[in-house]
Protein backbone atom coordinates (compact mmCIF):
# COMPACT_ATOMS: atom_id res chain seq x y z
CA UNK A 1 0.00 0.00 0.00
CA UNK A 2 2.29 2.33 0.53
CA UNK A 3 3.49 2.91 -3.40
CA UNK A 4 0.10 2.68 -4.71
CA UNK A 5 -0.23 5.29 -7.24
CA UNK A 6 -2.50 5.17 -10.53
CA UNK A 7 -1.42 7.52 -13.23
CA UNK A 8 -4.10 9.65 -15.23
CA UNK A 9 -5.10 8.91 -18.51
CA UNK A 10 -2.41 10.83 -20.72
CA UNK A 11 -4.94 12.68 -23.27
CA UNK A 12 -6.65 13.72 -19.94
CA UNK A 13 -3.16 15.42 -18.82
CA UNK A 14 -2.64 17.14 -21.88
CA UNK A 15 -6.24 18.35 -22.39
CA UNK A 16 -5.90 19.74 -19.17
CA UNK A 17 -2.62 20.86 -18.81
CA UNK A 18 -3.20 23.47 -22.31
CA UNK A 19 -7.01 24.51 -21.34
CA UNK A 20 -6.51 25.19 -17.47
CA UNK A 21 -2.70 26.21 -17.56
CA UNK A 22 -2.60 27.24 -20.94
CA UNK A 23 -5.33 28.71 -22.76
CA UNK A 24 -7.12 30.03 -19.52
CA UNK A 25 -4.20 31.96 -18.37
CA UNK A 26 -3.44 33.73 -21.67
CA UNK A 27 -7.07 34.74 -21.99
CA UNK A 28 -7.23 35.49 -18.33
CA UNK A 29 -4.36 38.08 -18.88
CA UNK A 30 -5.18 39.48 -21.91
CA UNK A 31 -2.08 38.31 -24.23
CA UNK A 32 -2.54 39.22 -27.40
CA UNK A 33 -2.66 36.49 -29.54
CA UNK A 34 -3.95 34.95 -33.40
CA UNK A 35 -5.07 31.81 -32.22
CA UNK A 36 -7.40 32.55 -29.85
CA UNK A 37 -10.81 34.69 -31.34
CA UNK A 38 -11.27 38.74 -30.39
CA UNK A 39 -14.81 37.84 -28.82
CA UNK A 40 -13.47 35.32 -26.50
CA UNK A 41 -10.35 37.87 -25.29
CA UNK A 42 -13.04 40.79 -24.69
CA UNK A 43 -14.36 38.40 -21.53
CA UNK A 44 -10.95 38.34 -20.19
CA UNK A 45 -11.80 38.95 -15.99
CA UNK A 46 -14.42 36.65 -16.12
CA UNK A 47 -12.22 34.25 -17.78
CA UNK A 48 -9.50 35.16 -14.94
CA UNK A 49 -12.07 34.85 -12.47
CA UNK A 50 -12.77 31.82 -12.92
CA UNK A 51 -9.46 30.51 -13.21
CA UNK A 52 -8.79 31.84 -10.11
CA UNK A 53 -11.40 29.71 -8.39
CA UNK A 54 -10.07 26.71 -10.26
CA UNK A 55 -6.16 27.14 -8.85
CA UNK A 56 -8.20 27.64 -5.64
CA UNK A 57 -10.04 24.19 -5.99
CA UNK A 58 -7.13 21.71 -7.23
CA UNK A 59 -4.97 23.41 -4.89
CA UNK A 60 -7.30 22.64 -2.03
CA UNK A 61 -7.65 19.09 -3.44
CA UNK A 62 -3.52 18.69 -3.74
CA UNK A 63 -3.71 19.60 -0.19
CA UNK A 64 -6.50 16.92 0.33
CA UNK A 65 -4.36 14.41 -1.81
CA UNK A 66 -0.91 15.45 0.62
CA UNK A 67 -3.59 14.43 3.56
CA UNK A 68 -4.93 11.01 2.78
CA UNK A 69 -1.55 9.39 0.99
CA UNK A 70 0.88 10.49 3.44
CA UNK A 71 -0.68 10.81 6.77
CA UNK A 72 -4.44 8.56 6.42
CA UNK A 73 -2.71 5.68 3.81
CA UNK A 74 0.94 5.95 5.47
CA UNK A 75 2.81 6.02 1.80
CA UNK A 76 6.37 6.79 1.28
CA UNK A 77 7.31 10.46 0.88
CA UNK A 78 7.98 9.77 -2.86
CA UNK A 79 4.61 8.09 -3.83
CA UNK A 80 2.96 11.40 -1.58
CA UNK A 81 4.21 13.72 -3.45
CA UNK A 82 3.32 11.98 -6.87
CA UNK A 83 -0.21 12.02 -5.66
CA UNK A 84 -0.15 15.48 -4.65
CA UNK A 85 1.54 16.90 -7.94
CA UNK A 86 -0.89 14.19 -9.59
CA UNK A 87 -4.12 15.81 -8.06
CA UNK A 88 -3.06 18.84 -8.42
CA UNK A 89 -2.92 18.54 -12.42
CA UNK A 90 -6.23 16.25 -12.56
CA UNK A 91 -8.15 17.71 -9.69
CA UNK A 92 -11.01 15.57 -8.79
CA UNK A 93 -10.48 12.85 -11.43
CA UNK A 94 -7.46 11.77 -9.33
CA UNK A 95 -8.16 12.36 -5.56
CA UNK A 96 -10.96 10.22 -6.16
CA UNK A 97 -8.68 7.28 -6.49
CA UNK A 98 -7.28 8.02 -2.96
CA UNK A 99 -10.55 8.54 -1.35
CA UNK A 100 -12.42 5.19 -2.72
CA UNK A 101 -9.34 3.04 -1.61
CA UNK A 102 -9.15 1.16 1.64
CA UNK A 103 -6.77 0.27 3.86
Amino acid sequence: MTEFFIQENIYLTIFIVFGLFGIMPIIGLNIKNQFIPVWIMKHHQEVWRVFKYCMYAHIFEAFLAFIFAGFYHGMTLKTTFKWTLNTFIHGIFSLRHLTWITK
